[in-house]
């Protein structure tokens, strides 16, 4: 069984019947099960999109990496390092979860929030979160 998604008692019921059959004939399984809602893909192109975002406004305000978390080097910002150096560090800490892809599609809007807060108070930045009324880029 590859990684599929059970959301119907139909699906339940189809799976059951599979690990039942598969482990009548081999004896034996491995089975992993997640739950909970991963962000969409949505959600991810307005995680990029948003982070791409920041990168510029922090680049346009002159906030370089260097003025703001790095004393050593002059480095302009990029969607990555927003991403490394701002965005995971507060999902670490809110959620427990090192990768984009695994905290809940609910932990987007924390996440966003702490980080939005940070930029407005301590550098004056403040950037929307994309949606699809607020960016076309979004829906590509």
């Amino acid at each position: 069984m590859s990684d599929e998604v059970i959301n119907s008692h139909a699906s339940l019921v189809a799976h059951i019947t599979k690990l039942t059959a598969d482990f009548a004939q081999h004896k034996y399984l491995r089975v992993s099960v997640k739950t909970g809602k991963q962000r969409t893909n949505t959600q991810n192109r307005a995680l990029h999109l948003y982070l791409t975002n920041v990168a510029d406004s922090l680049n346009s305000a002159g906030l370089d990496l260097r003025k703001t978390i790095k004393n050593e080097l002059d480095i302009p910002w990029t969607t990555e390092l927003v991403k490394d150096n701002i965005w995971r560090i507060i999902q670490k800490a809110s959620t427990g979860h090192d990768s984009t892809t695994k905290p809940l599609t609910s932990d987007y809007s924390t996440v966003y929030e702490i980080m939005n807060r940070h930029l407005s108070a301590k550098l004056g930045v403040y950037v929307a979160w994309p949606t699809l009324e607020n960016k076309k880029d979004l829906a590509a």
